[in-house]
């Protein structure tokens, strides 16, 4: 169970316990190794979002065997790029994702920028009634291909505000993510400006500044 909002607890999956999942971290050309157990009632595998790697990792079923309840799965590889990553997983996608299979990856530059902070925000949508219970998940077509809206917001894992301070003029780096399966977000920070240094898969070339950011799923 996961209190999302006080007093409102959610019966949900979880990498570790914890929701949003743990944040890994690595920096380019490291050895990743995750040993991985299934402690779930039905089968289900880890996808490394936008991350290159080899097909016998990418957690999808066309190239992998799901890992079935109680089974393991060893997910070793190495990061070739930078950026803000996550992972989720690729069996039943659209319910395991709302229920809380997701969490951070964050690959560092081997010469990072230097900034005054850096923060890193999961965005995320949940459909739930008023005793927490997840709607039914319905099986036709366009649910499991499209996704659904919810009607609970989250961020990190919580539908409160999260509490945070910024200084005026200092340089902050923010890593996000939108891990919703149909809502795009649309972001903008009140007296200050995005510059976007990378997008889904990692770095870009030519950085550029806008006041909204648009996250699509």
């Amino acid at each position: 169970m996961m209190e999302l909002q006080e007093g409102l607890w959610v019966s949900m999956y979880t990498y570790n316990g914890m929701f949003p999942g743990p944040l890994l971290q690595a920096t380019v050309g490291d050895r990743v190794i995750v040993h991985f157990q299934n402690d779930l009632p039905e089968a289900t595998t880890i996808h490394w979002h936008g991350l290159a790697i080899a097909n016998a990792m990418d957690g999808t079923p066309r190239v992998q065997d799901p890992v079935e309840p109680g089974e393991t799965f060893v997910y070793d590889f190495v990061v070739p790029d930078a950026g803000s990553f996550w992972y989720h997983p690729h069996m039943n996608t659209n319910e395991q994702l709302e229920k809380g299979l997701y969490a951070p990856l964050v690959v560092q530059e081997t010469e990072p920028p230097d900034v005054d902070a850096e923060r890193y925000f999961m965005l995320d949508d949940i459909l739930i009634d008023n005793n927490g219970d997840f709607y039914p998940f319905l099986e036709q077509h366009f649910e499991k291909m499209h996704g659904r809206h919810g009607n609970m917001l989250l961020t990190n894992g919580s539908a409160d505000i999260v509490p945070g301070i910024a200084v005026q003029g200092q340089v902050e780096r923010w890593r996000l993510v939108t891990s919703a399966n149909a809502r795009t977000m649309d972001l903008s920070i009140e007296g200050a400006s995005w510059r976007i240094v990378g997008t889904d898969g990692g770095l870009i070339e030519e950085p550029y500044t806008t006041d909204r950011l648009s996250l699509p799923v």
